[in-house]
């Protein structure tokens, strides 16, 4: 979620080459990619970006077009996320329904 938030805003996202992440953060279109427990690649990433400001402003709008993408999409992640939520929903008032009786 945080993800799809900062990209809602056009905000490019560094991630570690690690789990999920990384499948949501595309270099050169959205964000920057470092290995993980590597410092100096970390400090590299960052400091490459920040001298590449016109690249900067490239991966913004390729952060907003990914976010643009992920909610008018309507990604099965979404639905999947909402379906989840309805069936708490259900579940606590299922409990509260038994606690009564």
């Amino acid at each position: 979620m945080v993800i799809r938030e900062a990209y809602a805003f056009g905000v490019r996202w560094p991630a570690s080459r690690i789990g999920s992440l990384a499948e949501l953060v595309t270099e050169e279109n959205n964000g920057f990619l470092f290995s993980p427990n590597n410092p100096d690649q970390i400090a590299a990433v960052v400091r490459n970006a920040w001298d590449d400001q016109q690249g900067l402003e490239k991966l913004a709008r390729g952060a907003r077009q990914s976010f643009l993408t992920l909610v008018h999409g309507k990604t099965p992640n979404f639905e999947t996320l909402m379906t989840i939520y309805e069936e708490a929903k259900a579940e606590r008032k299922n409990r509260k329904i038994q606690e009564v009786c």
